[in-house]
């Protein structure tokens, strides 16, 4: 499966609480939002032993993937780039220049760039 971030389930770099403040959540929403991916990485770990609880990754629907379906979970930019065959169209460039829609302090979070 194609990951754009490296962010867990839960945990202080848990999808709720990275990703809820960018949608507005203060931290008591933060916390009421991290109780449900808490409580499907129990069910997770009791239907199948798998612990996805703070794998990279796996941070939203990552985590069913890994589970239920035993996926490995990748870069999505490793994968496009490889695709590409990207390093081969380097080979003659003197500067490569890339961005994001938005450079905050997130952008520097694990993102594969």
């Amino acid at each position: 499966m194609a990951c754009d971030v490296n962010n867990p389930l839960l945990g202080e770099f848990g999808a709720s609480a990275i990703f809820g403040p960018q949608k507005g959540a203060d931290a008591q929403m933060v916390a009421e939002l991290d109780a449900n991916p808490k409580h499907y990485a129990n069910i997770i770990h009791q239907a199948t032993g798998k612990d996805i609880s703070l794998t990279a990754g796996a941070g939203g629907l990552g985590a069913a993937f890994l589970a239920f379906l035993n996926a490995e979970l990748k870069s999505g930019i490793d994968i496009v780039l490889d695709a590409l065959n990207f390093e081969s169209h380097l080979e003659s460039a003197d500067l490569v220049i890339t961005g994001e829609g938005r450079i905050d302090h997130r952008a520097f979070m694990e993102k594969h760039q």
